[in-house]
C-alpha cells in the first residue's frame, strides 16, 4: 500500500471514529429466568385484571338495559359485550401465551387482525339473526372497548 493510500484510509477511520459517538451503542438484553417469570406472571395479572374489569362492564350494561328498556334490549347488550371480552380474550391469549418479548411484529400484527376478523364475524353473524336490537348490540360492544381503555389507562396500578 502506499503512503498516501494508508493516510486516506487512517482519515477515513478517524471521520467514522468522529461521528461514532454520535450512534447509539448497540446494547445486549439479557433476563434471568426469574426476571422473566416475573415479568411473564404481572403481564398475565394485567390481562386477567383487565379482563375482569371489563366483564364487570359487561354485566352493569346488561342491568342497565334490562330495567331501563326490556330484557331483549338487556341481552343484545350482554351479546355486545360478550362478543367484545371473547375477542380481548382470544388477543390476551395469543399475545400472552408465546414467549414474552420474542413476538416477532408480524405475528402481533395478525393477532390484531384476527382480533378484528372475530368482532366484526360475530358482531354480522349476531345481526342477520334480527333478534336482538343493533343499537343494544353496538352499546354493549362500546361498552367493552370503554372498559378496556379505562382499565387500561386506571385500573391496573397493582402490578407497577
Amino acid at each position: 500500500m502506499t503512503e498516501q493510500s494508508e493516510r486516506g484510509h487512517a482519515s477515513r477511520r478517524a471521520a467514522a471514529n468522529e461521528v461514532a459517538f454520535l450512534l447509539p451503542e448497540p446494547k445486549r438484553v439479557v433476563v434471568s429466568a426469574d426476571r422473566f417469570a416475573n415479568l411473564r406472571g404481572a403481564a398475565w395479572r394485567d390481562a386477567l385484571r383487565v379482563l375482569a374489569i371489563q366483564a364487570l362492564a359487561a354485566a352493569i350494561v346488561f342491568l342497565a338495559a334490562t330495567v331501563g328498556w326490556n330484557a331483549r334490549v338487556g341481552f343484545g347488550a350482554l351479546i355486545g359485550a360478550g362478543i367484545g371480552l371473547l375477542a380481548n380474550a382470544y388477543l390476551a391469549l395469543a399475545l400472552l401465551g408465546k414467549p414474552l418479548l420474542t413476538g416477532k411484529p408480524s405475528s402481533i400484527l395478525l393477532s390484531w387482525l384476527v382480533r378484528a376478523g372475530l368482532t366484526a364475524g360475530l358482531l354480522l353473524i349476531v345481526l342477520r339473526m334480527k333478534r336482538v336490537p343493533p343499537i343494544s348490540l353496538i352499546a354493549g360492544l362500546v361498552a367493552i372497548y370503554a372498559a378496556h381503555w379505562w382499565a387500561v389507562s386506571f385500573g391496573i396500578r397493582g402490578s407497577k
